[in-house]
């Protein structure tokens, strides 16, 4: 499937089957994940750290080195976001995981509250 826009926007549908489709949580994880990764890498690659670090001090310059990665994460994932996608398509699923995952406890509680129940009812020989 070529890249379309829409696959950002809520409601995407396949043009095929009409079934709703998502993009990938992994995919758009991996985004953040590099332009985290690039964002706090690239003051130290430029050396812009050293600088930093010598006319502020250390504690100051370190802070303000970490102070610019975010910023310049964001910068690199908003790039990222729109270059990407046309390089490598995204991945669609047609739902993404739920957040809760079920433990089934009380089923648990049940079957532990009938054992001791019939224990208690039990006679005693």
């Amino acid at each position: 499937m070529a890249f379309d826009r829409r696959v950002f926007r809520q409601g995407f549908l396949c043009e095929q089957c009409g079934a709703k489709l998502l993009l990938s949580e992994t995919y758009s994880r991996m985004l953040v994940v590099i332009s985290i990764v690039l964002g706090f890498g690239l003051p130290w690659v430029v050396h812009l750290a050293k600088l930093l670090i010598l006319v502020l001090g250390p504690l100051a310059g370190f802070i303000a080195v970490l102070a610019l990665g975010f910023p310049l994460a964001f910068v690199v994932l908003s790039l990222m976001v729109r270059v990407v996608p046309r390089l490598i398509s995204p991945p669609l699923v047609p739902c993404h995981n739920d957040p809760i995952t079920v433990l089934n406890l009380t089923a648990e509680e049940m079957q532990t509250m009938k054992r001791s129940e019939s224990k208690q009812t039990e006679p005693n020989l």
